[in-house]
């Protein structure tokens, strides 16, 4: 019966509330708690509790974009910085390990090294973009899919001597504002105009 995972063992039980899992997937480490990044990173990604998809338990113990208990616009906006390099990395094949070394003008330089094409680092970046709202699109995930345990909102944990849990406001401005920057709807779907611009239409 563990082998079908947290979420379908807790709904043959009737214990949903009790399960900690973003879309069927278990978090591997990094509690959002206190690596508050982290709360964009399970909520957006298309893998679920996915610490790779976007990898911002990097950006919050490096102390960047205010710090890891930071969840405003600065924050956002690094997350988007990572995930879509790391859209990248897994299309070149390249290990997430090396993400220090792998700036945006490393990737373009290697890249064409090896291709012989021209990209520049703007059309990388565009690339990127597509990648992360076609898996959106094609997943058809909406905010719903969005939503983070419970168990993360009304349960503590303790560090350095004081308690934290993810806040329903910490949860929902970093969600809209992904949303709002990455061109999609209220319910977390790509507008239109983005689908045009990725060429989904």
């Amino acid at each position: 019966m563990a082998a079908l995972g947290v979420k379908a063992i807790s709904e043959k039980l009737g214990v949903q509330d009790l399960a900690i899992h973003v879309k069927g997937l278990e978090p591997a480490a990094y509690d959002p708690r206190t690596l508050k990044g982290m709360i964009l990173n399970n909520a957006i990604s298309e893998r679920g509790a996915d610490h790779l998809w976007s990898s911002a338990y990097a950006v919050d113990i490096a102390g960047q974009a205010g710090g890891r208990f930071a969840t405003g616009e600065d924050k956002v906006r690094a997350i988007m910085d990572i995930e879509e390099r790391n859209a990248l990395y897994d299309s070149m094949l390249l290990c997430k390990f090396g993400r220090a070394i792998y700036t945006w003008d490393v990737i373009r330089d290697a890249l064409n090294a090896v291709t012989g094409f021209g990209y520049t680092t703007d059309e990388l970046r565009e690339t990127a973009q597509r990648i992360i709202v076609l898996h959106r699109y094609m997943n058809k995930t909406t905010i719903d899919q969005d939503r983070l345990p419970p168990r993360w909102l009304r349960e503590h944990v303790e560090y350095e001597g004081k308690k934290y849990v993810v806040s329903e406001e910490e949860w929902s401005f970093m969600v809209r504002k992904y949303y709002e920057l990455r061109g999609y709807d209220e319910n977390g779907r790509p507008k239109p105009e983005i689908r045009h611009e990725t060429r989904l239409n």
